[in-house]
């Protein structure tokens, strides 16, 4: 989970958890085979792919391409690598290419998802017209506003089912949904 948040950030720390992540494996096991490296290895690509939610698979193909016909644990270590690299340059020049409008909603939506966060309150919050707004949103981000509001919201719910105690009922009050059966109907 840790390196999937460093990645969004776009920083290059992800590289050093790659090291780091390559070394306790190794290092705990030292007669580890390079055929259940290479299952970690893939399992984690696979999670960075899938919890990044990106429609362009391409870094995702070549990475798990490239896994598979790998024999060597080092060899493993550089396609992660390269792999996050890639992500970062891309997450980078994805920022970089954001209008500032859209990245000070991505931040508010960030902070504030828990709230009543919708388009309307938004064109109101930062003194734009709420249908253009959504148009400049689903432009710049690939998604419109509602599916990217409700897929954060989700994610945020995942992680406070695995690190916390409550109840489905709460989580969803928790990241914003005052509607239970529609954060269930959501959620499956």
């Amino acid at each position: 989970e840790n390196i999937v948040k460093v990645l969004l950030k776009a920083e290059d720390e992800a590289l050093e958890m790659v090291d780091s992540y390559f070394h306790n494996t190794t290092r705990k096991s030292p007669y580890i085979s390079p055929q259940a490296v290479k299952k970690y290895t893939f399992d984690l690509v696979s999670y960075i792919h899938y919890s990044l939610q990106s429609d362009d698979l391409s870094y995702y193909t070549a990475a798990v391409e490239k896994i598979m016909y790998c024999k060597e644990i080092q060899q493993m270590e550089a396609i992660l690598k390269e792999y996050c690299q890639e992500l970062i340059h891309s997450i980078h020049n994805q920022v970089n290419m954001r209008s500032p409008i859209v990245q000070n909603v991505l931040d508010f939506i960030h902070a504030h998802y828990d709230q009543g966060v919708s388009l309307k309150t938004l064109g109101q919050q930062f003194h734009v017209n709420a249908i253009y707004l959504g148009q400049l949103f689903q432009k710049e981000v690939g998604v419109v506003f509602s599916e990217y509001l409700n897929r954060y919201r989700l994610e945020k719910a995942k992680e406070l089912l695995k690190t916390t105690h409550y109840r489905a009922g709460e989580i969803g009050k928790k990241v914003g949904y005052s509607d239970t059966t529609y954060f269930y109907k959501q959620f499956r």
